[in-house]
């Protein structure tokens, strides 16, 4: 016979969870990284659309929208250095 009760029970997730998070509330801290990155994305392309248009160019309001920076800048995300993983401690030995 099987004893399926040490197994752990494995919780679905709400309607909710899965529509506006995609993860479970517990597992919610571990989407702030990416929520991070892409608000300094979105500050980042303002920023430079702003001094590229009006600072270089010369114009009064600048001809570069921002949301197309964030576009092209997108994707040069996987260029910047990997998250470094912690080392796992070391037993005394």
């Amino acid at each position: 016979m099987i004893n399926t009760s040490s197994a752990p029970s494995v919780r679905r997730m709400s309607a909710w969870e899965k529509n506006l998070l995609g993860v479970p509330v517990d597992k919610a801290p571990s989407l702030l990284p990416g929520l991070a990155v892409a608000v300094l994305l979105a500050i980042v392309s303002i920023w430079l659309s702003d001094f590229a248009g009006c600072t270089l160019l010369g114009f009064d309001k600048t001809p570069i929208s921002a949301v197309m920076l964030a576009i092209l800048l997108g994707p040069a995300q996987p260029l910047r250095p990997p998250h470094r993983q912690p080392r796992p401690e070391e037993g005394a030995a």
